[in-house]
């Protein structure tokens, strides 16, 4: 379908269509432009989202990182009183941190 004959079933000039064209190409087009021109070419408009990785391990990633954060300045303190906790246990204590103290609002 030329531009002209798209401009034509919407309802708009060649113009106008070269420039819905320029501003999808520059991601600023309009969800009803798009909505009208896929109307037009006798199509359903359908916008979704997809996650990258599956809810748990972003989930798992999110907590750990509020976790880590919530935990920094009594850690800082421990280090300065002399009761920093080992390396190897540091993990095992975060763990336990997110499992009994973080709420899922909380990592937001």
């Amino acid at each position: 379908m030329t531009s002209a004959q798209l401009g034509s079933r919407i309802g708009i000039a060649q113009s106008s269509v070269v420039d819905l064209e320029n501003a999808e190409a520059r991601g600023a087009i309009q969800i009803s432009s798009l909505r009208r021109a896929a109307v037009a070419m006798d199509c359903t408009l359908v916008i979704c989202t997809r996650a990258k990785t599956c809810l748990e391990a972003f989930l798992q990633k999110q907590s750990r990182m509020v976790a880590r954060e919530h935990l920094e300045s009594v850690e800082h303190t421990m280090m300065l009183e002399g009761q920093s906790v080992p390396s190897d246990r540091a993990e095992e204590m975060l763990d336990s941190y997110i499992q009994n103290k973080l709420k899922l609002r909380m990592i937001w």
